[in-house]
């Protein structure tokens, strides 16, 4: 009964967490940056579908709400002029962003999918694609606002609280009730966590479905079944369509289901090769994704085509301080490791369990059972870690990196930080009772949110994103 109560106080407590520190996103403004165009891409998806999934063509407008605070709406419509390249493009190219001025957009169309999906159910009638322009104050509080652009802002919200449900069903299953509920309170209060759930960005869908994928995908590799293979294909196929990046987990995915074959067959190893689990999962991402990859080539000649060229032109006419802003951010390999423990500093605990990686991998290759739980949670780091951090390239800067490209990992943080927590609760617990070891973690918890929550705050003040 006790720990029923606990449990219940528990979820209770995390529940509210998670939505008072995300609530505001219902009236704060997303007419910004990468907002505005998943915004237009669904609006073109609706239109047109992938013949015109580009930024042109589109009419911009502004329905001002009020003066004090000052409240506008900004809406987008297609030209009914087929030569007029539109508002959006010419906004573009006056502030030297001339590259997204293509005819076949750079993001994969999953996320404004859902976009659109939620505007068929959830827009206001008559209101169009529209979401909050202009917010003096960004805890007011307007009826209007909230109604309009509800379509838009409940989607990465309701994949942010997944996700967290998600970490919390994930980390009780695998280390215990306490390290579960540490896990989804460190992802709670992380402020790349709270800010990507405020913003029209296709991080936490990115999120969600990767932490989704790895899961049953470890699933698969453990119990060796078929359906489960296709199930984690399949879901990672429509992440791959959300963000084309998330490739980065292949490699790993292949080395960790060769050697999950391996230690079921160490007498012959290459039969570990012919094992077709992987091979399943391979195809059923292909069979989800492959089409956006195949339209991109016929359009570039690349599948895997960027606007290179087009920004390198734009950066030399940038008038915003936009590019100069990108090369005074942090060297990579700072930037994705002590700037990350920096914002969520509980987060470093999951370096203490780069132990349990060694004993384990070390267990492996002397032919002992190994549970392979922390490697395959550090492999799945490592994935994203080595790209987003640009490793063999640190001593240059940052480019264009941000916190949230590193944001598919932290599911896999979050859980290792969790679980170490947990631990440190019950050494402290043995020496010196379980009072003080509650105490302890309570105010470590509260410490991190005094530093984690700040950050965010200010943030949401000038509607700016974490860098």
């Amino acid at each position: 009964m006790k720990q029923k109560l606990w449990t219940a106080a528990a979820l209770l407590t995390l529940a509210s967490l998670w939505l008072g520190l995300r609530f505001n996103t219902f009236w704060s403004t997303h007419w910004k940056g990468d907002q505005a165009q998943y915004i237009v891409l669904a609006m073109k998806l609706n239109r047109s579908g992938l013949a015109d999934y580009n930024l042109r063509h589109v009419l911009l407008g502004r329905v001002p709400i009020s003066t004090r605070p000052l409240l506008s709406l900004s809406s987008a419509a297609i030209s009914p002029d087929p030569a007029d390249v539109g508002d959006l493009i010419r906004t573009y190219r006056y502030i030297g962003q001339g590259y997204y001025d293509e005819p076949l957009h750079v993001r994969a169309p999953f996320f404004p999918a859902l976009l659109e999906l939620s505007h068929k159910i959830f827009s206001v009638r008559d209101a169009g694609y529209g979401v909050c322009l202009q917010n003096e104050n960004p805890f007011t509080r307007n009826a209007r606002i909230a109604r309009v652009q509800f379509w838009a802002v409940i989607v990465p919200l309701a994949f942010n609280f997944a996700l967290m449900a998600l970490i919390l069903f994930w980390g009780t299953r695998w280390f215990g009730g306490r390290a579960g509920w540490y896990a989804a309170f460190l992802f709670a209060i992380n402020p790349v966590s709270l800010i990507s759930s405020q913003r029209i960005l296709a991080d936490d869908p990115l999120a969600f479905l990767v932490a989704l994928s790895q899961f049953f995908f470890f699933r698969a590799c453990r119990t060796n079944r078929l359906w489960v293979f296709v199930l984690s294909g399949l879901i990672f196929g429509a992440a791959v369509l959300t963000k084309q990046s998330v490739l980065y987990l292949t490699p790993i995915a292949l080395i960790f289901a060769y050697a999950s074959a391996y230690s079921r067959n160490r007498d012959k190893p290459l039969k570990a090769f012919l094992d077709p689990g992987f091979l399943v999962y391979a195809g059923m991402t292909l069979a989800v994704s492959a089409f956006w990859f195949v339209k991109v080539y016929h359009v570039y000649g690349n599948p895997l085509h960027t606007p290179g060229t087009g920004m390198a032109v734009s950066r030399q006419a940038d008038i915003t301080g936009w590019f100069e802003a990108l090369r005074s951010r942090p060297r990579p390999l700072f930037f994705f490791t002590f700037s990350v423990i920096a914002t969520c500093p509980l987060f470093g605990l999951a370096l203490v369990s780069l132990r349990d990686f060694h004993v384990q991998v070390r267990s492996f290759l002397n032919r002992r059972a190994a549970d392979a739980k922390i490697i395959f949670l550090w492999l799945w780091i490592i994935a994203f870690f080595i790209p987003s951090s640009q490793i063999f390239r640190f001593v240059w800067s940052a480019s264009n990196q941000e916190h949230r490209y590193f944001y598919p990992a932290y599911a896999a943080i979050a859980l290792l930080a969790g679980v170490v927590l947990d631990r440190l609760r019950q050494g402290l617990a043995r020496r010196a009772g379980g009072i003080w070891s509650e105490i302890v973690v309570g105010a470590l918890l509260i410490w991190n949110i005094w530093i984690s929550v700040p950050i965010v705050a200010e943030l949401l003040k000038t509607n700016s994103m974490l860098l």
